[in-house]
């Protein structure tokens, strides 16, 4: 899996935000199935966000995790998403990938 930076994630909503500025017919990815990361015993609650870039199979290819305790969530997270899947977003009618925040709870 590729690294991903807010720049990037960014980057790819400014794109979409102009497509849309332009008329361009856009279609959002939508979830299909999200299973939650496996904590470790013991864990503390907390919040996380993974900043995710959805591919034009709809699969997630790159993921950033950020907010407290993050570095505790990321190997769960990087696991779990895996079996994360969505339809494909798509732009004008043709796969494109899209940026996306998931926000995540643990208690």
């Amino acid at each position: 899996m590729k690294p991903l930076s807010l720049a990037e994630h960014e980057k790819l909503s400014g794109q979409l935000a102009n497509y849309e500025k332009q008329g361009r017919n856009i279609v959002r990815p939508r979830l299909i199935s999200l299973r939650l990361p496996y904590l470790p015993q013991g864990f503390q609650r907390g919040t996380a966000k993974a900043h995710v870039i959805i591919n034009e199979k709809g699969d997630v290819d790159q993921i950033l995790v950020t907010g407290e305790k993050a570095e505790i969530f990321l190997p769960g997270i990087e696991a779990a998403r895996k079996d994360w899947q969505f339809k494909p977003g798509t732009v004008d009618g043709k796969p494109h990938p899209f940026p996306s925040i998931i926000p995540l709870r643990f208690e």
